[in-house]
């Protein structure tokens, strides 16, 4: 039974499926992240302020304010049919923004593990 376990968990990084935290919101580490980016049917969202996204971001990401009253309604301009990488400071907010982009429908949401800091790709900086 344990060398079974090992050789699925073997299984799983060599073909790079994402993890899954308490949430039940599936994650991406940066190579998964980066990969998945370069297919055109993934978007970016970065849920943390304004003065957080104008400092650095990642390409093309659209930025909606997780802690700004607006985020829910605001969901709702964004196409449910793509495939959406959430992301934020450290992971927290782009938890709580997976489950509520979840709950409003969206169907394949991931997040970036570790959110910026442990983003080592491409920036855009002022």
């Amino acid at each position: 039974m344990t060398k079974f376990v090992l050789i699925a968990l073997l299984a799983m990084l060599a073909t790079g499926c994402a993890s899954t935290n308490e949430a039940g919101n599936k994650l991406l580490n940066e190579k998964q992240t980066a990969r998945r980016l370069q297919q055109s049917k993934y978007a970016l969202l970065d849920v943390r302020t304004r003065q957080e996204y104008d400092s650095a971001h990642m390409p093309d990401a659209i930025l909606i304010d997780y802690k700004a009253d607006s985020f829910v309604t605001s969901l709702s301009q964004l196409d449910k049919s793509k495939k959406w990488i959430v992301y934020c400071r450290s992971g927290k907010r782009s938890d709580g923004a997976a489950s509520k982009m979840k709950a409003a429908g969206f169907k394949k949401v991931f997040q970036l593990s570790g959110g910026m800091y442990q983003w080592h790709g491409k920036k855009i900086k002022p």
